[in-house]
């Protein structure tokens, strides 16, 4: 349990760091009401369900205090299954 709360802490502290890079320059995804995340990834490996469990949750906290200048977080997670060009497809697709 205690890695659990340990390892939620460090993704979140790294997304928060995403974040406030990302809001530095707000272009693309970025509007009045919504930032909008984006990963391209392969959904069978346990790591980044994992990982986007734990961002789920802290975004939900966050969205449910707000969000950050009113403005709620959505993420948009594309399966790619590590193959390049439909890599390529999802980045473009989120782009």
């Amino acid at each position: 349990m205690k890695n659990i709360l340990i390892m939620t802490l460090i993704i979140s502290s790294s997304l928060v760091s995403f974040l406030v890079v990302s809001l530095a320059r707000a272009e693309d995804g970025v509007s009045e009401k919504e930032i909008l995340i984006g990963e391209s990834t392969n959904f069978k490996l346990a790591r980044p369900k994992s990982v986007h469990a734990g961002a789920e949750l802290f975004f939900n906290k966050l969205n449910t205090s707000g969000g950050v200048n009113g403005r709620k977080f959505k993420m948009i997670i594309l399966e790619d299954n590590y193959m390049s060009k439909k890599d390529f497809a999802n980045i473009t697709t989120l782009h």
